[in-house]
């Protein structure tokens, strides 16, 4: 049986009356329980529920909002949830960068779109007076269970599956470049490689044509690669140099934020910080189709161009 529950009504007294009553009319009855969001505070954290013909016929806890307690902080008791909801039932949230959460102006609280839907039993508990904890290992369950949750909401095209898995923005327009004038487009011929070098990308460059961002062509430039071992001393990677490239082309002015800026967004009690490595994202931006040619270099006796953004471009 599971230790969570939504109080209905608490009595302290311990009525006759109302037991049989309760009793009578909830025997072999089953509720449907919807829950939309999860609350964190100070006080803790509970699931919101929402409200049914049985909620409101039975529910009787003042200055309270429905709920099922997940977690209790140290300090604070389960009856101290209830005030914590009523008060999320009834503020504004504020939307943060992460659609499914939302944090309040003071960042007090936290609302977490989660839903999930339950069948609970009726039942008469008798409580001893003292305070109630959640236990480290339930909360940690709970956590793990909403995390596979949240994640099943993620479509599944957006991890990666292997290295050169890498996407592509279909909104964006494809890039092209435009040349200085009067320049000279520059051959370099490919620097010697090692066997072991030039063997160790082979997986790259084959996986780059599987997925498109490489194609065969007959171009008038040319630039070397050079494979790179990396820190693992057993895989390489792949560099293209187009210092060449980068300087027979009009410079373009990107607007980039001030990480200042952002850093003063940031509030001074935030705990959690996350860091998203945007792996080989230039691969996901096409390159147009007329300027592809820049970009050719040859392996292996044959010569190949991108059809997305290079790295190091």
């Amino acid at each position: 049986m599971s230790d969570y529950h939504c109080t209905m009504y608490f009595d302290p007294s311990c009525s006759k009356v109302f037991e049989d009553k309760w009793n009578h009319e909830t025997k072999d009855l089953h509720v449907n329980v919807t829950s939309q969001n999860i609350i964190i505070g100070v006080q803790g954290a509970a699931a919101s529920v929402e409200t049914n013909p049985f909620i409101t016929k039975w529910y009787k806890v003042p200055h309270s909002a429905p709920h099922i307690t997940l977690m209790v902080n140290e300090g604070f008791e389960s009856k101290d949830l209830g005030p914590m909801m009523l008060t999320a039932s009834q503020i504004e949230w504020k939307a943060t960068d992460n659609p499914l959460v939302f944090t309040t102006d003071d960042a007090s609280m936290i609302k977490i779109i989660c839903g999930s839907f339950m069948t609970a039993k009726p039942q008469i508990i008798t409580a001893p007076r003292k305070t109630e904890k959640q236990s480290f290992s339930a909360t940690e369950k709970y956590c793990d269970e909403l995390k596979q949750e949240i994640l099943k909401e993620i479509p599944e095209e957006l991890w990666s599956k292997h290295d050169t898995d890498v996407g592509l923005i279909k909104s964006a327009n494809p890039v092209q470049i435009e040349l200085k004038p009067n320049v000279k487009l520059p051959y370099r011929p490919q620097y010697p490689m090692k066997p072991e070098a030039e063997i160790g990308i082979s997986k790259t460059i084959n996986g780059l044509l599987e997925a498109g961002i490489l194609k065969e062509t007959r171009s008038s430039c040319n630039t070397p690669i050079l494979p790179v071992l990396k820190t693992d001393k057993s895989t390489y990677r792949l560099v293209h140099d187009l210092r060449a490239i980068n300087e027979i082309i009009s410079d373009s002015t990107a607007e980039v934020p001030n990480p200042n800026t952002l850093l003063t967004n940031i509030p001074p009690d935030a705990k959690y910080f996350t860091v998203i490595d945007l792996c080989s994202a230039f691969f996901s931006i096409p390159l147009a189709e007329e300027s592809q040619y820049l970009f050719a270099f040859k392996y292996r006796d044959k010569q190949y161009c991108y059809t997305r953004m290079p790295q190091g471009f």
